[in-house]
């Protein structure tokens, strides 16, 4: 006997109570969820820009265990705050997920803490997943929409410099809301187009918990190609340094010379090497990422343990910590090549202008430095700044840089977070200071932030499990730009030319091939002296037997002077300038002595009249090193340069390894130490404003 059919009542309680219960079921995981998801969901394709977020729009942030956050947007697109209108006294900022202050209120973001700080309506140009091309588009958009006459450019170093060369839309793609990796990206035409797709792909809990279910996260920690690596700076930094100078075309052909492709693979491996892995370093790595490439994986919506969908913290760290080393590498290698290569005709270039082989010696010395500067040194970051500079110009603004660390930089304690044994992070430190120097020596604003984070909480700041910072994180930053933003503009740093009548440094090989000048009182005691060019040498010893040299300072002598001061050891070198005699006190167990150096006719030690302050201590740790060989500042603060060979480029004023500068100082002059910056809004309280290059420091 056929089964009779459900009556039309009896479908409409079936249909009633399967929308009943999917209507609880959605709410029973919206409430497990905290009413938010691990990402941002309101992302729509853009041409320019990769994505967009949608205006008028929001959500709920959860990043672990944290307290849930809401976001907003407004008219176009940015997240809320002041009505994007004609204001020259507003202000605008742009980065990435940092800047948006992903994992914390709007009203809690740097925008809008910085907004509070300095009484003036801050336009939030933050958005996930975008990098430094991305920065630049959203700066000039927003200073046209905005008119604002203060932009601020927030370089994140969790991904920013593995970004560059990485337009968004080569990296991410929007998919029902969600930003994900292009690898993991279904194609559209293969999207299936459903009533309500919408919401129920990027707003319904229970459909992500069906994902997450079926799917999982997918991607390997080590991340995957679209994120990039260190082969990508090193394809933006070996580009030709194009100056508009006599040296340019010479510049030119040698970074092609030794900056080919094979160097950088060579230089890229060796990096890989040291830290033991690669992108898909394991053959699991390998599987995944094929996997992920050859279909779409939703992954990235569903993976809830880094916010962004990237690669594992401690795996960029790692690739900040090579990074570091890779430059040292390229520095060294330029070097070794323009050396190793006397016959070459770019050496020739070099040797023909030159009267003495010492003299090519220090000019070869000094072109692979300028090149090895320009290029693996600021080179890409410093076309960042720059392109930053020309749209902020364009629109009446000034430019104000800012340097934010990863947060495993600002304490190495961090690395807990992510089941990570704590590595040593001082070597990429230097990346931020090179960001600042750079912009600084343009004469813009530029600060790190890393200090003001390492003094007001450390790994307290950032979010459990997560890099982004906590809302009091978020304030201290805000509070370091403020501070920024209402300090004048530094002075211009000086250039890298010399000016009339000086020379550079001498080499260590300059001093070893060149014999003694006379110096009255140098045999009584126990002193070598040299003259090269206008820079005069006294290298005293503590004689067998005899009383300890214990130290030096300089008494009336040019800002350039050098004084090292070691165990049984000091060594003094200084320029000779027409403006008058140098001298320098140099103390023995016994007495102390005077070194006076004129511009005309020969230096001369006497018994130093009585005279007050301090004396400077031996060296600490001993110097690698020998003594005789080289010679160094102990007034330049070297300590950033932890290899021994670095520390020595950084005391002899070479300008591959500047010197830890005081804000308001900067490497300058001949010698490459730090100088007292100076110009009309920055006068000199001591000394006088000398020229160099386009720039002046207190001489």
């Amino acid at each position: 006997m056929a089964r009779p059919a459900p009556s039309v009542p009896t479908l409409i309680r079936a249909l009633l109570g399967l929308i009943v219960g999917l209507g609880l079921a959605e709410l029973a995981f919206a409430a497990r969820d905290r009413f938010g998801f691990p990402h941002v969901n309101i992302f729509v394709p853009d041409p320019d820009l990769g994505l967009r977020l949608r205006p008028r729009s929001g959500g709920t942030i959860v990043l672990n265990d944290n307290p849930p956050a809401a976001y907003t947007t407004g008219p176009a697109g940015w997240r809320s705050g002041p009505v994007l209108a004609k204001n020259t006294d507003s202000i605008v900022i742009v980065g990435d997920s940092q800047v948006f202050g992903l994992g914390v209120e709007d009203d809690q973001t740097v925008a809008a803490r910085l907004s509070h700080h300095t009484g003036r309506p801050v336009h939030n140009g933050g958005v996930p997943t975008y990098g430094p091309e991305e920065y630049l588009r959203a700066m000039d958009e927003l200073l046209g929409a905005s008119d604002a006459r203060t932009a601020v450019l927030v370089i994140n170093f969790a991904n920013d410099l593995f970004e560059l060369g990485r337009p968004n839309a080569t990296r991410h793609a929007a998919w029902d809301g969600w930003a994900v990796r292009i690898e993991t990206a279904p194609d559209p035409a293969e999207v299936w187009a459903l009533p309500g797709r919408g919401w129920l792909m990027s707003q319904s809990h229970l459909v992500h918990a069906l994902r997450r279910w079926w799917h999982g996260p997918t991607a390997p920690d080590a991340g995957l190609p679209s994120e990039g690596d260190w082969e990508d700076v090193l394809a933006q930094s070996l580009a030709p340094a194009g100056q508009s100078d006599e040296e340019a075309a010479l510049r030119q052909a040698l970074v092609a010379a030794v900056h080919d492709r094979d160097t950088a693979a060579r230089a890229a491996r060796a990096a890989r090497a040291e830290v033991g892995w690669s992108l898909a370093d394991t053959r699991e790595d390998r599987l995944a990422i094929q996997a992920i490439a050859e279909q779409a994986s939703p992954g990235d919506i569903v993976g809830d343990r880094y916010s962004e969908a990237a690669r594992a913290v401690p795996v960029t760290a790692e690739l900040l910590r090579s990074g570091a080393r890779v430059q040292r590498q390229l520095r060294r290698e330029i070097e070794a090549w323009i050396r190793d290569h006397p016959d070459h005709s770019l050496s020739r270039q070099i040797t023909a202008t030159t009267t003495s082989a010492a003299e090519a010696e220090a000019e070869i010395a000094r072109i692979a430095q300028t090149v090895a500067a320009q290029s693996t040194g600021s080179g890409p970051l410093a076309a960042v700044v720059d392109r930053a500079a020309a749209i902020t110009a364009a629109h009446g603004a000034a430019l104000v840089v800012v340097a934010l660390p990863l947060d495993v930089q600002v304490d190495p304690a961090r690395f807990a977070a992510y089941d990570s044994a704590p590595r040593d992070m001082d070597g990429t430190l230097a990346l931020l200071d090179q960001l600042v120097q750079l912009a600084q020596a343009r004469g813009h604003r530029a600060l790190s932030v890393l200090p003001a984070l390492r003094e007001g909480g450390g790994a307290g700041l950032f979010l459990d499990g997560d890099l982004h910072l906590r809302p009091e994180g978020q304030d201290l930053v805000a509070q370091a730009i403020a501070a920024a933003i209402a300090a004048p503009a530094p002075p211009a740093w000086p250039g890298p030319g010399l000016a009339p009548g000086r020379s550079r440094v001498p080499l260590p090989e300059e001093w070893a091939a060149t014999d003694e000048n006379l110096v009255r009182g140098s045999s009584r005691n126990h002193c070598q002296t040299w003259r090269v060019r206008e820079w005069q040498r006294v290298h005293c010893t503590t004689p067998e037997g005899g009383p300890a040299v214990e130290s030096a300072r300089a008494v009336a002598a040019p800002a350039e002077t050098m004084v090292l001061v070691a165990e049984g050891l000091v060594d003094v070198v200084l320029p000779v300038l027409a403006e008058g005699p140098a001298t320098v006190d140099i103390r023995w167990a016994d007495r102390v002595e005077r070194l006076t150096v004129p511009p005309t006719g020969a230096p001369h030690f006497a018994p130093a009249p009585a005279a007050a302050g301090p004396w400077p201590g031996p060296a600490a740790p001993a110097l690698c090193v020998a003594p005789a060989a080289r010679f160094g500042a102990g007034s330049a603060d070297c300590s950033a340069w932890t290899d021994c060979a670095d520390a020595w480029g950084c005391r002899q004023g070479d300008r591959l390894h500047p010197p830890r500068c005081a804000p308001g100082t900067a490497p300058a002059g001949a010698a490459q130490h730090c100088q007292t910056l100076c110009d009309a809004a920055h006068p000199c309280t001591t000394g006088r404003c000398t020229p160099w290059d386009g720039g002046s420091f207190c001489q």
